[in-house]
Protein backbone atom coordinates (compact mmCIF):
# COMPACT_ATOMS: atom_id res chain seq x y z
CA UNK A 1 0.00 0.00 0.00
CA UNK A 2 2.75 2.58 1.33
CA UNK A 3 4.78 1.59 -2.30
CA UNK A 4 1.41 2.29 -4.12
CA UNK A 5 0.91 5.59 -2.65
CA UNK A 6 4.77 6.27 -3.17
CA UNK A 7 4.39 5.56 -7.20
CA UNK A 8 0.96 7.73 -7.08
CA UNK A 9 2.72 10.67 -5.76
CA UNK A 10 6.17 10.55 -7.95
CA UNK A 11 3.51 10.15 -11.22
CA UNK A 12 1.70 13.12 -9.88
CA UNK A 13 4.94 15.04 -9.58
CA UNK A 14 6.28 13.87 -13.07
CA UNK A 15 2.99 15.41 -14.23
CA UNK A 16 4.07 18.92 -13.39
CA UNK A 17 6.30 20.07 -16.25
CA UNK A 18 7.88 22.28 -13.50
CA UNK A 19 8.30 22.91 -9.87
CA UNK A 20 9.75 26.33 -10.33
CA UNK A 21 7.98 28.71 -12.37
CA UNK A 22 9.85 31.81 -13.78
CA UNK A 23 8.56 35.16 -14.07
CA UNK A 24 8.63 36.54 -17.80
CA UNK A 25 11.32 38.47 -19.22
CA UNK A 26 11.46 41.73 -19.32
CA UNK A 27 10.53 43.42 -22.72
CA UNK A 28 14.32 44.41 -23.29
CA UNK A 29 17.47 42.65 -21.37
CA UNK A 30 20.73 41.69 -20.76
CA UNK A 31 22.62 38.56 -21.31
CA UNK A 32 25.56 37.14 -21.40
CA UNK A 33 26.81 33.89 -23.10
CA UNK A 34 30.14 31.97 -21.96
CA UNK A 35 32.03 30.30 -24.07
CA UNK A 36 35.85 29.12 -24.28
CA UNK A 37 38.27 31.97 -26.02
CA UNK A 38 38.49 31.39 -29.61
CA UNK A 39 34.78 29.56 -30.30
CA UNK A 40 32.67 31.38 -32.78
CA UNK A 41 29.29 30.34 -34.16
CA UNK A 42 27.58 31.12 -37.17
CA UNK A 43 24.59 33.79 -37.43
CA UNK A 44 21.75 31.41 -37.55
CA UNK A 45 23.05 28.97 -34.77
CA UNK A 46 21.38 29.14 -31.03
CA UNK A 47 23.59 29.58 -28.60
CA UNK A 48 22.49 29.54 -24.86
CA UNK A 49 22.92 32.37 -22.45
CA UNK A 50 22.02 33.64 -19.35
CA UNK A 51 20.51 36.86 -17.12
CA UNK A 52 23.82 39.06 -16.94
CA UNK A 53 22.06 40.17 -13.70
CA UNK A 54 21.91 36.96 -11.99
CA UNK A 55 25.60 36.24 -12.83
CA UNK A 56 26.42 39.88 -11.79
CA UNK A 57 24.36 39.43 -8.56
CA UNK A 58 26.15 35.60 -8.23
CA UNK A 59 29.56 37.33 -8.53
CA UNK A 60 28.76 39.91 -5.92
CA UNK A 61 28.10 36.96 -3.30
CA UNK A 62 30.87 35.66 -4.19
CA UNK A 63 33.78 37.65 -4.38
CA UNK A 64 36.17 34.99 -4.46
CA UNK A 65 34.76 32.99 -7.12
CA UNK A 66 36.79 31.64 -9.78
CA UNK A 67 36.29 31.31 -13.65
CA UNK A 68 36.02 27.45 -12.54
CA UNK A 69 33.00 28.26 -10.52
CA UNK A 70 31.47 30.69 -12.84
CA UNK A 71 31.44 27.60 -15.51
CA UNK A 72 30.09 25.24 -12.90
CA UNK A 73 27.23 27.71 -11.86
CA UNK A 74 26.22 27.68 -15.55
CA UNK A 75 26.13 24.19 -16.18
CA UNK A 76 29.67 24.32 -18.36
CA UNK A 77 31.73 22.30 -15.79
CA UNK A 78 31.82 19.20 -13.76
CA UNK A 79 35.88 19.11 -12.16
CA UNK A 80 36.16 20.93 -9.31
CA UNK A 81 39.54 21.75 -10.88
CA UNK A 82 40.15 25.27 -12.78
CA UNK A 83 39.81 25.00 -16.69
CA UNK A 84 43.25 24.73 -18.52
CA UNK A 85 41.46 26.93 -21.39
CA UNK A 86 40.69 30.42 -21.02
CA UNK A 87 37.06 31.68 -21.14
CA UNK A 88 35.18 35.04 -22.49
CA UNK A 89 31.50 36.66 -21.46
CA UNK A 90 30.26 38.48 -24.24
CA UNK A 91 27.24 40.42 -23.32
CA UNK A 92 24.55 41.38 -25.35
CA UNK A 93 21.60 44.03 -24.84
CA UNK A 94 18.53 42.17 -26.15
CA UNK A 95 14.81 42.17 -27.40
CA UNK A 96 12.84 39.04 -25.41
CA UNK A 97 11.16 38.35 -27.86
CA UNK A 98 14.74 36.87 -29.81
CA UNK A 99 15.07 34.33 -26.54
CA UNK A 100 13.65 31.01 -26.33
CA UNK A 101 13.21 28.52 -23.19
CA UNK A 102 15.34 24.96 -24.19
CA UNK A 103 12.69 22.74 -21.87
CA UNK A 104 13.41 19.23 -22.68
CA UNK A 105 9.58 18.45 -21.82
CA UNK A 106 8.00 20.59 -23.89
CA UNK A 107 7.54 20.61 -27.62
CA UNK A 108 8.81 23.45 -30.12
CA UNK A 109 6.98 26.80 -29.37
CA UNK A 110 4.74 25.96 -26.92
CA UNK A 111 4.99 29.37 -24.67
CA UNK A 112 6.12 28.87 -21.14
CA UNK A 113 6.49 31.93 -18.56
CA UNK A 114 6.31 34.06 -21.53
CA UNK A 115 8.66 32.71 -24.04
CA UNK A 116 8.26 29.63 -26.31
CA UNK A 117 10.12 26.60 -26.06
CA UNK A 118 13.08 26.14 -28.46
CA UNK A 119 13.52 23.97 -31.25
CA UNK A 120 15.18 20.89 -30.18
CA UNK A 121 14.10 20.90 -26.40
CA UNK A 122 16.79 21.40 -24.22
CA UNK A 123 19.81 19.92 -26.43
CA UNK A 124 22.52 22.40 -27.29
CA UNK A 125 25.85 21.35 -28.16
CA UNK A 126 25.20 18.13 -25.84
CA UNK A 127 23.75 20.77 -23.12
CA UNK A 128 20.34 19.23 -21.44
CA UNK A 129 18.55 21.68 -18.92
CA UNK A 130 16.29 18.92 -16.80
CA UNK A 131 15.28 21.49 -14.50
CA UNK A 132 13.08 23.24 -16.81
CA UNK A 133 15.16 26.19 -18.55
CA UNK A 134 17.03 26.74 -15.43
CA UNK A 135 21.04 25.54 -15.32
CA UNK A 136 22.20 22.99 -12.97
CA UNK A 137 24.59 25.03 -10.26
CA UNK A 138 27.40 22.14 -10.46
CA UNK A 139 29.13 23.63 -6.94
CA UNK A 140 25.73 23.22 -5.34
CA UNK A 141 23.30 20.67 -7.57
CA UNK A 142 20.52 23.24 -7.30
CA UNK A 143 19.23 24.99 -9.63
CA UNK A 144 21.12 27.72 -11.08
CA UNK A 145 20.55 30.63 -13.28
CA UNK A 146 17.79 30.90 -15.92
CA UNK A 147 19.03 29.74 -19.51
CA UNK A 148 17.65 30.99 -22.71
CA UNK A 149 19.13 30.46 -26.03
CA UNK A 150 19.14 33.18 -29.22
CA UNK A 151 20.56 32.91 -32.38
CA UNK A 152 23.56 34.75 -32.79
CA UNK A 153 22.17 37.38 -35.64
CA UNK A 154 19.55 38.20 -32.89
CA UNK A 155 21.94 38.72 -30.26
CA UNK A 156 24.28 40.84 -32.31
CA UNK A 157 22.19 43.29 -34.11
CA UNK A 158 22.67 46.18 -30.91
CA UNK A 159 26.36 44.96 -30.48
CA UNK A 160 28.03 43.27 -27.69
CA UNK A 161 30.93 43.22 -25.41
CA UNK A 162 33.19 40.68 -24.81
CA UNK A 163 34.95 40.33 -21.44
CA UNK A 164 37.74 38.05 -20.30
CA UNK A 165 36.13 35.72 -17.64
CA UNK A 166 38.83 36.49 -15.13
CA UNK A 167 37.76 40.95 -15.80
CA UNK A 168 34.08 39.78 -15.70
CA UNK A 169 34.57 37.70 -12.05
CA UNK A 170 36.36 40.81 -10.82
CA UNK A 171 33.98 43.30 -12.23
CA UNK A 172 30.82 41.34 -12.25
CA UNK A 173 29.39 42.78 -8.81
CA UNK A 174 30.07 46.27 -9.27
Amino acid sequence: MIAGLALLATLASASEPCAQTPDPPPPHLSVAWISPLGRHTRANKLVDVVSTRALTTWASEHPKATPGDLLRLVDQRDKKKEPRRRYKVVIFEVASNALCRPIQEMEEGQVFAGLPACPGGSKSRGQHYPLCGYTTDRNTNHAGPEVFQARWKDLAARGFCVLPIERFLAEGGR
